[in-house]
């Protein structure tokens, strides 16, 4: 009996030990929580979508219309440019289960992953019933839930939605957002395991549950807001297409 009960014991301080690292050490507040910290200049024409890399601490970002994927550090400065031969990139996701990047792909209604030479290593269809067909109201953001393998897209209008996909791009579930006018990106976020969903016309960050239910929004002054990320330090970034910008929000100091 005593000896089944130390295995319990060492079993669970192991779970808690790799639920622990797992985890980045990163704030749990909600989004309405945070305020804008800082700006930064970026030297990326028309940047679109953002993600997290957690192997380097930088950021990555598409550009629409000519391609191409860019690293930047926290700061905004360009460090590296990955060249893609594709028209109309809108989000990046960072996967850190293959070390790869999920690039969306509006016109075409796709899921691209690369690895960090460029290379397409598959492509998936992302099956959504269009209530009303313009290419310019397709596909905005993408993100991973690294628990699952699971991909969240955000269908930025017609319908207004986020699409769960399974790592096959069959549909496991969706929901519509009615609390915004558009959808321009989507961050999962690690520390909660909800999404940070946001929206350039209503200049607002909504987060969800991955079921859709709404926990906190947070008003942004910001233009043409096409980018949503969150690093291990629970820093939230903002990339603006129109301005070039990158904003930086953080949890207000109580």
């Amino acid at each position: 009996m005593l000896q089944r009960l130390n295995q319990y014991v060492i079993t669970v301080i192991c779970l808690c030990l790799a639920a622990a690292f797992l985890l980045p050490s990163c704030s749990f507040a909600a989004v309405g929580e945070y305020e804008l910290a800082d700006s930064f200049p970026v030297q990326v024409v028309e940047p679109s979508g953002l993600t997290y890399d957690p192997h380097t601490d930088t950021l990555w970002t598409v550009r629409d219309g000519r391609g191409g994927v860019y690293q930047l550090d926290k700061q905004g400065e360009l460090l590296t440019i990955i060249d893609i031969r594709t028209n109309d990139l809108e989000g990046i996701a960072y996967n850190p289960l293959n070390d790869t990047f999920l690039l969306a792909e509006e016109r075409h209604r796709e899921i691209l992953e690369i690895d960090r030479q460029g290379n397409v290593l598959r492509t998936i269809k992302v099956p959504i019933e269009w209530r009303m067909w313009n290419l310019n109201h397709g596909i905005e953001g993408v993100s991973i839930d690294p628990r699952t393998g699971h991909v969240f897209v955000a269908n930025e209008k017609s319908p207004k939605a986020v699409i769960e996909l399974d790592e096959d791009g069959n549909v496991i579930k969706s929901f519509e957002v009615e609390e915004a006018d558009d959808l321009s990106d989507i961050c999962y976020a690690y520390s909660s395991g909800n999404l940070l969903v946001l929206s350039h016309e209503s200049k607002k960050i909504m987060e969800f549950t991955p079921g859709g239910k709404l926990v906190s929004s947070l008003t942004i002054d910001i233009p043409q807001a096409e980018g949503i990320t969150k690093d291990a330090d629970g820093n939230i970034y903002i990339i603006c297409d129109k301005s070039e910008t990158l904003y930086v929000f953080t949890p207000v100091k109580k």
